[in-house]
């Protein structure tokens, strides 16, 4: 195992033909409760090894004073179904409206970017619902009556008008949208509880429309669907069946483009959970590619052990990538950072006792070893992703070898190359 190897890309040489089904990452949504804010979450964990951690990673405020506009409270639905949240997966970050105003904050502290008054500009309610085409840099955004798509605004400018807008061909008024990049088409959610795949010319586009509510999962305000997000790790060759989440405020139904249940994966372990009790009751959903972990660490002679996470959002093609990270770790000891394409479960024990997360389903070479620096951590540049690992998932763990007996072990962390 204790061979040397070069950081990362060239340590995922992968052959990713041989990957298993993709899996996704994590959800955001927006809630006022009683101010507005964001929370992210993962799983929920399930299952008899309660995989993925979770289910709340992040919750932040984005009601915060700022030289530009940014977002104020607004009421809870049903009594409104404003309030929206779309992610830039490139450049990690989270886009939220309260129907009068459209703000960007960094999507792991809702540290404030920059904001626009955006009610009235491009059509004329306030907004329900947005969505990002990450990799044209565009943000779609609806009224409920109108759909339209316009470029990234600056601080209090708005950006130029794009497509549109048209007339949504949705059976009811929208209350949320997504970008779906699969397909090129958006895919929305409205009062009367349809799901409808939209054209970027207002068309109906090839999934139709469906009804998805009420159902078993989303019953709690009857047709009222008050946000819808396209899962991008799928409907790709290695995952073909396109995936959603919908929500009432209350639960989150992963469903197929017609309106049926998806297939749990990693990720989401059921296709009906309830919103985290944090977040309820949630007014808009967003799907991210940010890697997500599972188990964790261990250390047999302190209750200090490393940690193995990330910084960014493993989607492909990206530009400039992501980082793969350990962080409370023996400094000055050796380090490899293990790859496989399957997790364990339930987990294993190796090296004296520690748990074990990846089955090794495939021959990786491990990456090291990496002798770990003063204060225990390392980073590691993914570089830039070319669009070729899109679909490809990826579980990993880091040991380390630490001074005297013993190892140290890290949780395990699973990735997939989702689309932008």
């Amino acid at each position: 195992m204790k061979r040397s190897h070069s950081p990362i890309l060239a340590g995922l040489a992968l052959g990713l033909a041989l990957a298993p089904l993709a899996d996704a990452q994590t959800v955001y949504g927006v809630t006022n409760n009683p101010d507005i804010y964001l929370t992210e979450w993962a799983g929920p964990p399930s299952g008899p090894c309660l995989y993925p951690n979770g289910d709340v990673l992040n919750v932040f405020g984005v009601n915060i004073p700022f030289f530009c506009p940014t977002v104020n409270p607004l009421p809870h639905p049903p009594a409104t179904p404003l309030g929206d949240v779309a992610i830039d997966k490139h450049k990690d970050i989270a886009y939220v409206t309260d129907g009068v105003v459209l703000s960007a904050h960094e999507a792991t502290t809702g540290v404030p970017l920059f904001g626009i008054q955006i009610a009235g500009i491009y059509m004329p309610g306030p907004l329900t619902g947005l969505g990002f085409d990450t990799a044209a840099q565009t943000v779609w955004i609806t009224d409920g009556q109108f759909v339209a798509e316009i470029a990234v605004p600056s601080c209090g400018v708005p950006g130029p008008l794009l497509t549109g807008p048209f007339l949504t061909p949705s059976p009811g008024r929208l209350l949320d949208l997504d970008w779906d990049p699969t397909t090129g088409t958006l895919y929305g959610v409205d009062d009367m509880g349809f799901l409808t795949n939209i054209t970027t010319i207002g068309g109906i586009g090839a999934t139709g429309v469906a009804p998805i509510a009420p159902t078993a999962c989303l019953n709690a305000l009857g047709t009222m669907v008050t946000g819808i997000a396209v899962d991008t790790g799928t409907g790709n060759a290695v995952n073909p069946g396109l995936a959603l989440y919908a929500t009432d405020g209350f639960n989150v139904f992963y469903l197929d483009p017609f309106g049926g249940p998806a297939a749990p994966q990693f990720y989401t372990p059921t296709n009906c959970y309830p919103v985290p009790l944090v977040a309820q009751p949630v007014s808009g959903l967003a799907f991210s590619a940010r890697p997500i972990t599972y188990g964790t660490g261990f250390d047999p002679s302190s209750s200090v052990w490393p940690r193995l996470g990330s910084t960014g959002q493993a989607v492909s093609p990206h530009p400039s990538g992501f980082t793969i990270e350990l962080s409370s770790a023996v400094p000055t000891s050796p380090s490899w950072l293990l790859l496989d394409l399957c997790a364990l479960c339930p987990a294993g024990t190796w090296l004296g006792g520690n748990p074990l997360y990846i089955s090794f389903c495939f021959p990786f070479t491990p990456i090291g070893p990496l002798i770990v620096p003063a204060g225990g951590a390392i980073s590691l540049p993914t570089g830039p992703i070319p669009p070729t690992f899109e679909g490809l998932s990826l579980y990993m763990q880091w040991v380390v070898d630490k001074p005297g007996p013993g190892w140290q072990v890290t949780n395990g962390l699973e990735m997939t190359f989702s689309l932008p």
